[in-house]
């Protein structure tokens, strides 16, 4: 796959982003915009946007068996690079506020913004593959996100407001979420259709494929608006410690812990390169906003993001060519 892997795409995506995250600079620095619009963009990602686009892909996935290990694998990852991140900051005894950004930049990744559509241009063809690996994205990244990774956000924001913060209580924060709701919604909705076989349920699913569709594309816009909102003076001695910190977690042990779960488990060579690249894409987007939203270091998360989607133009090949698939 490493001389099929078209790095035309992911240089598309990278280039837009930057591009909106740049106008977004300018119209700050014109008075357009002001540091007062960032929450309201936040929650218009994590309110409106991303609950819209979570009922979509639930209700519209085919969670068949054969996509449930690959998918485990992929959480396996993810939690690894939790734990490993999370341990390093409580070793360099960082505050709540800077765990939970960094653990959120870490462990999520940008399986919307870019794994699927790059999963998309390289398995065209392979429509049984693609949609293999969009399931597999969605289950062992997206539906860890839209729930644990929540959950996280919620309880270091929280710690980091110097609130009281018990298990008992964030989970009943999060159950109330528009985020957890629409999953909820989603998750019935498919499995309703899987199993009673509705009569019009292709009519259905096709609507909200659309819908989706159009829902995702302007989720980037806002995502990257937000962004580009987040985004203020930071100091480089600072910045650049903790940016090789995420870069050697999110974008080199993830995508070779990955591999070598695939590989341990006799995954299809196939199913193995949609894993590899599922865990090498930058740091979530949608999980800046996110850490954003809950009080976590914003401007630190819009940086990451920015900083690993340009070192992922590197790492990525790289990983591919490190790794024998």
């Amino acid at each position: 796959m490493v001389n099929d892997l078209p790095m035309y795409p992911i240089y598309q995506f990278v280039i837009i982003a930057f591009v909106v995250v740049g106008v977004v600079r300018l119209l700050k620095w014109k008075g357009i915009f002001s540091d007062c619009d960032q929450p309201v963009f936040d929650k218009i990602v994590t309110e409106l946007a991303v609950p819209a686009v979570i009922f979509s892909i639930f209700a519209t996935s085919d969670f068949s068996p054969d996509t449930l290990l690959p998918a485990l694998l992929l959480f396996a990852t993810l939690i690894v690079a939790l734990i490993v991140a999370y341990v390093i900051c409580r070793i360099l005894r960082f505050g709540p506020k800077l765990t939970g950004t960094i653990v959120m930049l870490s462990a999520f990744g940008s399986t919307a913004t870019m794994a699927s559509p790059l999963l998309m241009e390289i398995y065209r063809a392979q429509p049984d593959v693609l949609a293999t690996g969009l399931t597999i994205g969605t289950l062992g990244v997206a539906f860890p996100f839209f729930s644990l990774g929540v959950i996280i956000a919620s309880w270091f924001g929280a710690k980091a407001a110097g609130e009281a913060v018990g298990i008992g209580q964030t989970l009943k924060e999060f159950l109330v979420t528009p985020i957890f709701i629409s999953f909820i919604a989603g998750t019935a909705v498919t499995l309703v259709l899987t199993y009673f076989q509705l009569p019009g349920s292709d009519i259905f699913i096709d609507i909200f494929t659309h819908f989706f569709t159009i829902i995702n594309l302007s989720l980037n816009l806002l995502i990257w608006i937000a962004i580009g909102l987040m985004i203020r003076p930071i100091g480089w001695k600072y910045f650049v410690p903790l940016f090789v910190l995420v870069v050697a977690i999110k974008l080199l042990l993830s995508p070779l812990l990955a591999i070598f779960f695939a590989a341990s488990a006799g995954v299809p060579l196939v199913i193995q390169q949609a894993l590899l690249l599922e865990s090498a894409v930058p740091s979530g987007a949608i999980a800046a906003v996110l850490a954003s939203r809950y009080g976590l270091d914003r401007s630190l998360a819009g940086w990451m993001v920015v900083g690993t989607y340009l070192i992922s133009l590197v790492t990525i090949p790289l990983v591919f060519i490190l790794t024998p698939v």
